[in-house]
Parts: structure tokens; sequence; C-alpha cells
């Protein structure tokens, strides 16, 4: 994680915050078009945007890092010397923030064209449905027995790792998507296959 910045993901989420055409948003609709995001561009350029430790938890796919720069926490991540940089989220009340203005000079065009992937296919969703569609895909299936059982046993903060190569995997059906969208089609399963596999190998070498 020695790429982790600060100052780019708080320009990730600027983007998203203008792409909504609303003022602040809840920290969990971030959290959650962040991983979409991601998703696309590791899918389609082998690294994600955020550059962040992902795990699955109770709402779905999370980027922990990410997370704790929306509740104004230091990630373990990320330089010390960029601790002023939470003063750029501003809490509205205990679930919403505002993002501060950002310049977009650390953000590539791949990452815009990820971001505005993104935007246009689940931007009009509210958290809540962008969580419900996060769970139809394999990256969180795999533990969803196991946050089940610690959401039954009072672990309601559970997390589980998830490694970059399983965002290359593709849901054998779509429930979650399908009653919100109205289709079981996946926007992402346009790759290539042989594309996707070159994509998962660089991804599994760079992480080795």
């Amino acid at each position: 994680m020695l790429g982790f910045s600060i100052r780019k993901v708080l320009q990730a989420l600027y983007y998203i915050q203008k792409g909504s055409g609303k003022g602040y948003q809840p920290y969990m609709y971030f959290v959650k078009m962040m991983y979409f995001a991601d998703r696309h561009h590791v899918r389609h350029y082998g690294i994600t945007i955020s550059d962040d430790h992902y795990v699955a938890m109770k709402m779905g796919p999370v980027a922990s890092a990410t997370l704790d720069i929306l509740k104004r926490q230091m990630p373990k991540i990320a330089n010390r010397a960029d601790y002023d940089l939470l003063n750029e989220v501003q809490n509205i009340d205990e679930y919403n923030v505002l993002i501060k203005k950002q310049l977009e000079d650390e953000l590539s065009l791949s990452n815009k064209k990820s971001l505005d992937f993104a935007i246009g296919e689940f931007g009009n969703l509210d958290q809540y449905k962008l969580s419900n569609i996060s769970h139809d895909y394999p990256e969180w299936i795999k533990h969803k027995e196991e946050i089940q059982y610690g959401v039954n046993n009072g672990g309601e903060k559970l997390s589980f790792s998830i490694p970059l190569e399983d965002f290359f995997e593709n849901p054998k059906n779509l429930p979650n998507f399908l009653k919100i969208r109205g289709t079981s089609e996946d926007p992402y399963f346009e790759e290539d296959k042989d594309f996707l596999k070159a994509m998962k190998e660089s991804v599994h070498e760079a992480t080795c």
C-alpha cells in the first residue's frame, strides 16, 4: 500500500459527490461508489483507483482506509504527515459527510473513466440499494456465511480480507441487481475473458 494517498482518495470522493449532483452524501454511499469504481478499474487496468485494502463486512465490500477517511480517522496505511487532510471531510450529521472542493490532479484519465462508469451505472441509487447490489458479487458472497454468523453472535463489525484477485470473478446470478435495476445484465460482464485473465495474473504477480 505504498501508493496510498489520502489526497487522491479525497479527490475521487469529491468527484463522486460532484457526479451525484448533491452537496453531501451518507458515508456508506461514498464507500459503495468507490467500490464499484475500483472494481471496474482493477478489471480494466490491473490496479484500483484508491490503492486501498478491501474487506468484506455486513454491508458489503469496503475500502477500509477510505472508510477511515470518511469518518475523519487516520488510516494506518497513510502518511502521518497528511493528517490535516482529514479536515477536508465535513461531518453534516452522524451519517452524512461533505467533501470539500478538491482538485483533480491526482486522478488519471483511466481513474475518471471508472469513476464515471460507477456514477453512470449506480450513482442514482441510495446507499442501501448500493449495499444490496454489492452483496451479489463473489468477493463478498464467499464470506457471507462467516459474516452472518458473526452478526448473529454480536459481531456487527467483523471484517474479512478480500484479495484483489477476487474482483475478477463474475457473479453466477444477480438477485439484488435484478430486484433493484429490473435486469440481471451485469455491466461488468463486458470484458473479454482472456483480457480479464491477463489482468488477474498481473495483479497476482504484483501482490506476491
